[in-house]
């Protein structure tokens, strides 16, 4: 048997666990305990992430059907509104969009015409595009008798402001030509010179294009790429059947 190592003749901080098998098994216990409880922790991690994405795709999903259901409504409610004209400024567009009654938006007759000053919003080729989904075009003035009606009709859509009452602008059908060098309708037909005067009947050049709204009893250009009302037109209904004039 070799004689026992003098206590002074090992090095300090180091055991000697070559005949300790309890102290080595400790340690790979608690080493593969570590390596589990960091695995835990990052599973717990991914399922909490989970969750949360669970949860808002379902919030998502749910404010997605809410509106929805919120554009069929206001679709059903205008299709039930009656043919009559619109209520005094104060009880139709002179109330914020949430403040609105049941039919913000209504088609408005006179003689062999029917009239849309849609809440609807967009540039002149989407207020074009929302007025042939109506069945309808984009307003074209063609008698002073016409224009006095929808000036007038205008008035009442409109909002007080610190410097007065302001008119919301609405697309009509006049467009600068420039290839013709004229302002024409929607059906190309020129615009006739003795029915109204433009603010500036020169075309501007806009990056849009040019193209004429009427606010209040005025019809400015504009850029064609703005966002403003539709303004839409059609032939009063025949028997159940619309016919664009």
């Amino acid at each position: 048997m070799p004689p026992p190592v003098p206590l002074s003749g090992r090095k300090r901080g180091v055991r000697d666990w070559s005949g300790d098998p309890d102290w080595i098994l400790s340690l790979l216990v608690g080493t593969w305990s570590g390596q589990r409880d960091s695995e835990g922790l990052a599973t717990l991690v991914l399922g909490v992430l989970c969750l949360i994405l669970l949860i808002s795709t379902g919030v998502l999903g749910y404010q997605v059907t809410q509106l929805h259901r919120e554009k069929e409504n206001l679709t059903q409610q205008l299709m039930s509104c009656p043919d009559s004209p619109p209520g005094p400024p104060d009880t139709l567009w002179g109330q914020t969009l949430d403040k609105r009654e049941k039919c913000p938006a209504l088609w408005i007759a006179n003689q062999d015409r029917s009239y849309l000053f849609s809440p609807e919003r967009g540039t002149w080729d989407q207020c074009k595009s929302y007025c042939i989904s109506q069945s309808a075009k984009l307003l074209k003035l063609e008698s002073k008798e016409e224009l006095d009606f929808i000036t007038a009709t205008s008035f009442q859509y409109s909002e007080h402001r610190a410097a007065g009452a302001y008119y919301y602008p609405f697309w009509t059908g006049l467009s600068y030509n420039s290839g013709k060098g004229m302002w024409v309708w929607t059906d190309n037909s020129a615009l006739f010179s003795n029915l109204f005067v433009l603010s500036d009947p020169n075309p501007q050049n806009y990056e849009g294009g040019d193209c004429a709204y009427l606010q209040g009893d005025k019809v400015k250009p504009g850029d064609c790429g703005e966002l403003r009302f539709c303004l839409c037109e059609k032939q009063k209904e025949i028997q159940g059947k619309n016919k664009l004039h």
